[in-house]
């Protein structure tokens, strides 16, 4: 499984905050602009108002899954209205996606445990 994230381990924001959850199967094309377009995606959100960081997981069979972490839903329609992403959503469904799922939820509460 490849992991990438916006940091250097597995940290989350303190709650409350909402966490979107990406899974996809992704169809197998090299060559075609997925990659630039994932690169590109990731640049422009870090700017994004109420972004709070990712978190993304991958499989060697296409499934991915990405964690997205926003401050409010609003923030999160903002993003979904950014004409970059709309552009990405467009061609993964022509193109990119065998299939996909969003899932939006409310984090109240985290537990952590770190090895020291």
């Amino acid at each position: 499984m490849d992991v990438r994230s916006d940091s250097d381990s597995m940290t989350v924001p303190n709650p409350p905050y909402y966490a979107v959850l990406f899974t996809a199967k992704r169809r197998r094309r090299d060559g075609d602009g997925y990659d630039a377009m994932d690169t590109a995606l990731f640049a422009k959100v870090g700017h994004q108002q109420g972004y709070l960081g990712h978190e993304c997981f991958s499989r060697a069979d296409g499934t991915s899954l990405t964690i997205s972490y926003w401050q409010s839903l609003e923030d999160i329609t903002a993003w979904r209205d950014n004409a970059l992403h709309q552009e990405a959503r467009r061609r993964g469904r022509e193109a990119w996606y065998e299939e996909f799922t969003v899932q939006i939820t409310r984090v109240e509460r985290v537990s952590r445990f770190h090895r020291t």
